[in-house]
């Protein structure tokens, strides 16, 4: 399952305007502070700026409800609120994924201080301004053992929000007695966060965080107790990942594996823990049911298509492995799990058995042209601006041609 992480062009929130854009990472792999500092030409940070004069600030900044930028050069994500003169929030390295608590101050002067870390145990301090023009706050970051630049940029709303992945992740030793029981236990998870979204409401539910830092799991708790109790040899994951990210419709998946001791097969879809497909209208926050796209049932086409050329697809894997019935079809998409294309509504297989487990994943992707024009589509489906421009297919077009393979899935 691939994660896709677009560019973004943030639009103004509240009174800010967009921040500094991010560089490169330096590929920084602990969820704390930076250990040491940027190499010459690593990077591209903006250099601290001092807060600005005390006589004449323009007006006060206002907190995003997201941020964007860097700490020594290496890419990072940030929430942030004010509460009186208090700031607080968290952040994170965008390719570790794993927050830091910030707590600190914004003064009305404009400047800004910030401690990473637990109180006690503090990892870091950011001093420096905000600029009330642009809402970016820009200045030092010092650790134990280094120091340099940071920025934080507001991210606004647009049609195309950036998406970050947050981990956790835990290893135990195995407890049990006997051979097979010896080993390890780990388990780990990556969800999505998002930032930018039109839909504040929406982000805020579909994000598993809000500011103060939450370390996980956020998919299957049970799962991750099952590795930390570790009576067995255990290996899980579970992963969020997006299926569609369009301006009015996002579409997410979430599923993963486990095994057992030694275990000949791994465990997933609804023998661990079931695949789940949530389509999401962005105008208005709600989830999208099939009864809210389809006039009648799609599943027959849908088991038809596969039919027709869901062996071909899936022999692309695994060329003696002999083709579901009808039946096992029916089967294994009767849990209607789909997500919303542009193009279309693409559907996918779960519940397989092994002898034929190639074959879960893959699923066919049906045109709305086709749909329209077999009047299976609801004319006062809430969100049928997604075809309103579409024009029916022809009568001698097929619902699932031969050689489209490629439309197909794993």
């Amino acid at each position: 399952m691939a994660t896709l992480v677009p560019a973004c062009s943030p639009g103004p929130v509240a009174s800010l305007a967009k921040g500094p854009a991010a560089g490169v990472s330096t590929g920084h792999s602990s969820g704390e502070g930076p250990a040491d500092p940027p190499a010459s030409g690593r990077g591209d940070a903006p250099p601290a700026v001092s807060a600005p004069a005390r006589s004449a600030p323009a007006r006060g900044c206002e907190t995003a409800s997201g941020y964007r930028g860097l700490v020594l050069g290496q890419p990072i994500y940030a929430r942030l609120a004010q509460d009186g003169s208090r700031l607080y929030g968290r952040y994170f390295y965008e390719k570790v994924g794993v927050d830091i608590a910030l707590n600190g101050s914004a003064s009305a002067d404009l400047s800004v201080v910030l401690t990473e870390g637990r109180p006690d145990a503090p990892t870091g301090r950011f001093a420096g301004a905000c600029d009330p023009k642009s809402g970016a706050i820009q200045g030092t970051w010092s650790g134990a053992h280094a120091s340099g630049p940071f920025s934080f940029g507001p991210i606004g709303p647009s049609d195309v929000p950036l998406v970050a992945q947050k981990r956790f992740s835990l290893k135990r030793k195995s407890t049990g007695a006997g051979d097979s029981d010896v080993g390890e236990c780990s388990y780990t998870e990556v969800v999505l966060e998002f930032f930018g979204l039109r839909n504040q409401q929406l982000e805020r539910k579909l994000n598993h965080e809000s500011l103060a830092p939450a370390p996980g799991p956020w998919l299957a708790p049970r799962r991750a107790d099952q590795a930390r109790e570790c009576v067995h040899s255990f290996q899980g994951e579970m992963t969020e990942s997006i299926l569609t990210l369009q301006p009015d419709i996002v579409a997410i998946e979430r599923g993963g594996f486990g095994v057992v001791g030694r275990m000949a097969h791994p465990l997933n879809g609804s023998e661990f823990e079931p695949i789940t497909m949530s389509n999401y209208d962005v105008r208005t926050g709600a989830m999208v049911a099939l009864g809210d796209v389809f006039a009648k049932d799609p599943i027959p086409l849908a088991v038809a298509c596969a039919l027709r050329v869901g062996g071909n697809a899936a022999g692309l894997d695994c060329t003696n492995c002999p083709a579901p019935s009808g039946d096992d079809w029916q089967a294994a998409l009767e849990r209607h799990l789909f997500f919303l294309k542009a193009t279309g509504v693409a559907f996918f297989a779960d519940g397989f058995p092994h002898v034929s487990g190639v074959f879960n994943g893959h699923g066919p992707t049906l045109s709305y042209a086709v749909l329209l024009r077999d009047g299976y589509l609801r004319s006062d489906s809430p969100v049928r601006h997604l075809w309103e421009h579409v024009t029916p297919a022809i009568p001698s077009a097929e619902a699932c041609p031969g050689g489209h393979e490629k439309e197909w899935w794993n």
